[in-house]
């Protein structure tokens, strides 16, 4: 199952995301369609989804009918109430929205460390594959911990975490181990909403200590504002231990400058000197931001 360096990410083309929600983020479907295969034809040969994402996933199963690509998708469990009946509902509503017959990905969506250790959760997703209604199994999750419990869990064999210039916490333990049992890396919020780029300048008054922490750290470099965008993703796409990096592209202009920099790396000693970078601050988990 081929995996492309960049995913792309979806929840733009069924909803609003993201900074400035006051204005219209979300893309129409002709665009979105046009976007996604043009993706598709530049190199991008996986995608990312979620029922929960409006109708993200009939738009991807329009648009990638007739190629040949990993799409992956996912499902809310709670572990306190867990559902199997509404887990395969869910499942089979995917596989017809996507044109699937067989899932590529079904990621669990913002797993505990209780799901990992579900034992009636566990064998019933791997059944799921022996039926061959899903390939492979992955998770998300946000915390260092709760990677760490998918990784150990023997049965996740992907996982999609939270990485980027000021967000630097999975890079230590969780991608080397992640390697040594051959599980997939998906990293996200590369931008983090949008604060990573030119976007920043709209952050409301509560996200100003984060706001200065970043323009101290870029100048420190001899940088500005200007060159935050382009440093975030090289960061991200110069870490060879990631398999995919899911980003999410709102026009034609995103998806050229993301494929025009994604082979550009940066060298091991200058990644080094982007740990200045790695904060400790709470507001780099966009859970506690005080406007959401």
């Amino acid at each position: 199952m081929k995996i492309s360096k960049i995913t792309l990410g979806t929840v733009n083309f069924g909803q609003d995301y993201g900074l400035r929600k006051k204005q219209k983020n979300k893309v129409s479907k002709k665009i979105a369609i046009k976007i996604i295969r043009r993706a598709f034809k530049s190199g991008i040969k996986s995608f990312d989804t979620s029922p929960d994402y409006g109708n993200a996933e009939k738009i991807l199963g329009e648009a990638l009918k007739k190629y040949n690509c990993l799409i992956a998708t996912k499902i809310y469990i709670q572990s306190k109430k867990i559902d199997l009946n509404k887990i395969l509902e869910s499942i089979n509503k995917s596989r017809k929205n996507l044109n699937k017959k067989k899932l590529d990905f079904i990621q669990i969506h913002n797993a505990d460390k209780n799901i990992f250790k579900n034992s009636e959760l566990k064998n019933f997703f791997l059944n799921l594959k022996k039926k061959e209604l899903i390939k492979m199994i992955g998770a998300t999750v946000y915390t260092q911990s709760e990677a760490l419990a998918c990784i150990n869990s023997g049965w996740i064999e992907s996982i999609q975490v939270p990485y980027n210039l000021i967000n630097q916490e999975m890079n230590t333990k969780v991608f080397s181990l992640a390697k040594k049992k051959r599980i997939k890396i998906f990293t996200r919020s590369t931008f983090l909403k949008g604060v990573l780029t030119e976007k920043i300048s709209f952050l409301p008054k509560q996200m100003e200590p984060l706001e200065k922490e970043i323009k101290k750290n870029l100048s420190k470099l001899n940088l500005d504002l200007k060159d935050l965008k382009q440093l975030a993703l090289k960061f991200v796409t110069s870490n060879m231990q990631i398999d995919s990096i899911v980003l999410g592209i709102d026009n034609f202009e995103q998806l050229n400058e993301i494929i025009k920099l994604k082979k550009k790396k940066l060298s091991n000693s200058y990644l080094k000197k982007l740990s200045i970078f790695d904060s400790k601050s709470k507001l780099k988990d966009p859970r506690l931001w005080p406007f959401v």
